[in-house]
């Protein structure tokens, strides 16, 4: 580092701040705190100077970037016009934004920093940047020339105040349901004057707004108008991908479907009914065939009103089916003709050859999945190459000759539903195979984690229910709470307390799924695709002692075969995790993260 500072001969160094219990960065900080330091002095390190003529240099002020919502000793604005590059910073930092924040394609409004106390600011000096009070003279060390400046910057400017305005509308109003859509009616207002780059960055910035408020018909208007008046700019690719997931996605074709009326039924919580009824929201434990406990189904005054949106609310299901299946097919088309390196990625690929094989189209889904049989040089295992997995999964499917590829399971069907009790003694546990998560992150306690120490998760299913049962042993130091059996309501907090996630892709596009979570208290918490709103009917009971505590599930299949009665034994892709707070993970497949990847799934088949 020392070398580094005296080779670049920096004015200002910019550091992340590191929290508090982050080691690493701490660490990181005070290297560079003792680099800067030694960098100055004249008596450190001479064989710097005498053999290499690096001669020291001081570092005139070391900046620490705070987090999110910290205070500091300086507060940028991100939208300041910066006249060398004639557009304002956001717009600058777009591109290499999106490429260490997937999803995101701007930074924060504002940002706070910090000076490092290695090299402190006059107790009276305001800062209105990183250089205020150090003196700087064009074609000095380490300096550029001074920049010639053509034309008039007015119109830039006005562009620069004009985005820093929407940004803060979008951030402000855009969960106005009236607002959201006047905006759509208005992007090219939006976008007026902007170059190609500005205009795409300023509506890929709206459709998150509305992907954060789950609007997907105005998701879709804005990046469909991205892709069709932008089709050679990087964000139409992006845009594309992310029209092809949705178009593809069966999980999020039903929540689209759910709610395309002609009126919008507007709720809000009514509270009379909510005290009155809040001791039937958890389902009972009992008899699961004589006496079905009510769903997890809170209560609400509905009004219908006009719906913002609803472009051919009055076509069937099946129509719109087709509707999505034939625009994603179009799209990637379209990739393939403008973006070929985005067409050929997994997260375009997979999707498609879903939509091909559901179609029938087994031949040219099939030349997708070969794709990733050859020529990838990640590694033959599933956790570092998962497309190689899936791939071999999917071949391997049609003849189904010799050992199956992968964590592959074959889930049986019941005759007698199992009574929902948690006690796990039915005889279709009995007879179902036992899914052995391990330990796939953590510290040395969970990864030396014996067999006895680890999960078992059971599978079953009849015509109506898909069923899950699991045992797990109790960890020390994580929190002891036995199960609760009073109120249970949907999507409860379930962070820092021992917990299982069942994520399920009927579909196999594998990028979106219905997401399950049942903690060691018996509260849930439960999401769909990218909506985190969906809330299943689904039954659970859990108990518990000291030494393991013990969940059953019934989820309707109604719920995750969407589209209808599946395939005879189909095969869903599924991601059994284990979540332990501040300790580690473990899994059936593999999964390394809360968050699923790509390589966070197995596969069942539902044999009957």
């Amino acid at each position: 580092m020392v070398r580094d500072i005296r080779t670049y001969r920096p004015t200002v160094l910019v550091i992340d701040s590191p929290e508090s219990h982050d080691h690493a960065g701490l660490l990181i900080q005070q290297a560079v705190e003792n680099a800067v330091r030694l960098a100055a002095d004249v008596t450190a390190m001479p064989d710097l100077q005498s053999q290499t003529m690096l001669a020291p240099w001081k570092v005139s002020r070391l900046v620490l970037r705070n987090r999110a919502g910290q205070g500091g000793d300086l507060v940028l604005d991100n939208n300041d016009y910066l006249t060398g590059l004639q557009q304002s910073v956001r717009s600058a930092a777009s591109p290499s934004y999106r490429l260490i924040q997937p999803g995101l394609v701007t930074g924060p409004l504002f940002e706070s920093y910090s000076i490092s106390k290695q090299t402190p600011i006059p107790q009276n000096l305001r800062l209105n940047d990183f250089f205020t009070g150090i003196v700087l003279g064009p074609g000095s060390d380490a300096r550029r020339a001074m920049i010639t400046l053509e034309g008039d910057d007015a119109k830039g400017e006005v562009i620069a105040r004009r985005q820093r305005n929407q940004a803060a509308f979008l951030k402000r109003d855009m969960h106005n349901e009236m607002k959201a859509g006047q905006t759509i009616a208005q992007l090219n207002d939006f976008i007026a004057g902007m170059t190609p780059q500005q205009a795409t960055v300023q509506l890929y910035e709206v459709a998150n707004e509305y992907r954060k408020n789950h609007d997907w018909d105005f998701f879709e208007s804005v990046l469909m108008k991205i892709v069709e008046d932008f089709p050679a700019q990087p964000l139409a690719a992006t845009a594309a991908v992310d029209l092809i997931q949705l178009w593809g996605s069966q999980e999020m074709r039903a929540l689209r479907l759910e709610g395309r009326q002609a009126t919008k039924v507007r709720q809000q919580v009514d509270q009379n009914k909510l005290r009155n009824d809040l001791n039937n929201i958890r389902p009972a434990s009992g008899e699961f065939a004589e006496e079905s406990p009510s769903p997890i189904v809170p209560a609400f005054i509905e009004t219908e009103a006009d719906a913002a949106i609803s472009p051919g609310s009055q076509n069937d299901q099946s129509n719109w089916n087709t509707t999505w299946t034939q625009r994603a097919i179009s799209l990637y088309q379209f990739l393939q003709k403008n973006h070929p390196n985005t067409a050929s990625t997994a997260e375009v690929q997979f999707p498609i050859a879903s939509l091909l094989r559901a179609q029938g189209a087994t031949r040219p889904a099939n030349e997708l999945y070969g794709n990733y049989l050859v020529g990838d040089d990640l590694g033959e295992n599933q956790i570092r190459n998962p497309r190689l997995a899936i791939a071999e999964l999917e071949f391997w499917l049609q003849s189904q000759s010799g050992f199956a590829p992968g964590n592959f399971s074959i889930c049986h069907f019941t005759e007698a539903a199992p009574r929902l009790d948690a006690e796990l003694t039915e005889d279709c546990w009995k007879t179902a195979a036992e899914l052995r998560l391990t330990s796939t992150l953590g510290n040395p306690q969970v990864m030396n984690a014996t067999s006895e120490e680890t999960p078992i998760v059971l599978c079953s299913f009849d015509d109506t229910y898909f069923y899950i049962a699991a045992s797990c042993p109790r960890r020390e130091g994580l929190p002891e709470n036995l199960p609760t059996k009073g109120e249970r309501h949907y999507d409860a907090d379930l962070s820092g307390y021992d917990r299982l996630q069942f994520a399920i892709d009927v579909d196999r596009d594998y990028f979106s799924s219905c997401v399950f979570e049942v903690d060691q208290r018996g509260l849930t918490h439960d999401h769909c695709g990218d909506d985190p709103t969906w809330n299943p009917e689904w039954y659970v009971a859990c108990d518990g002692d000291q030494s393991h505590w013990r969940v059953e599930i019934a989820i309707p299949r109604s719920q995750l075969e969407t589209s209808g009665p599946s395939e005879q034994d189909p095969v869903w892709s599924v991601a059994i995790t284990r979540i332990l707070p501040a300790q580690g993970i473990q899994s059936w497949s593999g999964q390394k993260q809360e968050e699923l990847q790509l390589g966070s799934y197995g596969w069942l088949q539902l044999k009957k």
